[in-house]
């Protein structure tokens, strides 16, 4: 085998693996830990669980019109609802088609059905699945793109059938703070404050007000000049030396050292 072959052989196995470790590294997968939960590897989660609702007839986004203005869709994101006279009953997404006189209702997924899968920017996407068996099998599916959005608790989009009207696949899109992968244990939806954070910010605030009180005293009530406006400046001059006292007293334990004079 040539040189120059088995060179471009050997490159092209290297640049393939280099690929496959670099996917492997900025598309982990965000892994199903419950109804409207999952983990990625790092430890940080999302959880979706401050959008459901409890009431199994008044799903969280109820009636969303999609592009069509027929066509309507509910869904609640943890837990399974019954809307409409039949079809749409125990569902988490459910399709409304506004055939007047009456309405037609589509079940597009239900909550068991549940599944994640992340792409190689990190997005996730909720799917849900409904197979009715017979002749022909009947399949529809859900697919729900979650977008971080520190602005709203929660606005969902509906794209409808995709790429056309006949399509099984039905896409939607939600923005919320509860779409952004949190810490376990932090509050929901990031954003909020550590408690060392508060501290810090607590110890610099009273700094302040103790520097600014007491210049404020010595210099406009006792008419204090010089490093004498800070407030106890006496104490602050003489820190230095008590510390360096302190530090002698610990590591002599507290002995007196003798010094004798040579003879």
């Amino acid at each position: 085998m040539p040189c120059s072959s088995a060179f471009g052989k050997c490159s092209l196995t290297l640049i393939s693996v280099l690929l496959v470790l670099t996917k492997s590294i900025t598309a982990f997968d965000c892994v199903k830990t419950g109804p409207c939960s999952c983990q990625f590897s790092d430890g940080q989660i999302i959880d979706l669980t401050p959008l459901s609702s409890t009431d199994v007839n008044n799903p969280t986004f109820m009636d969303i019109p999609g592009a069509s203005t027929s066509e309507l869709y509910s869904w609640n994101p943890c837990a399974d609802f019954s809307e409409g006279p039949d079809n749409c009953q125990n569902v988490a997404v459910c399709n409304i088609h506004q055939n007047l006189p009456n309405a037609e209702y589509f079940n597009l997924g239900t909550t068991d059905s549940v599944s994640y899968t992340t792409d190689d920017l990190g997005a996730v996407t909720i799917s849900y699945q409904y197979t009715q068996a017979g002749t022909p099998t009947v399949q529809r599916n859900s697919h729900i793109l979650l977008s971080c959005d520190q602005s709203q608790d929660g606005a969902l989009t509906a794209q409808g059938p995709q790429p056309d009207p006949s399509s099984p696949d039905y896409y939607f899109g939600l923005n919320s703070r509860y779409a952004c992968p949190t810490s376990p244990g932090s509050s929901k939806g990031g954003g909020g404050i550590s408690a060392g954070s508060i501290i810090c910010i607590a110890i610099f605030v009273i700094a302040f007000v103790y520097l600014a009180l007491g210049m404020s005293i010595n210099i406009f009530y006792r008419k204090h000049i010089g490093i004498e406006r800070l407030p106890n400046a006496s104490l602050w001059i003489a820190m230095p030396g008590l510390v360096k006292d302190g530090f002698r007293f610990v590591f002599t334990c507290g002995r007196k050292t003798t010094v004798y004079d040579r003879i």
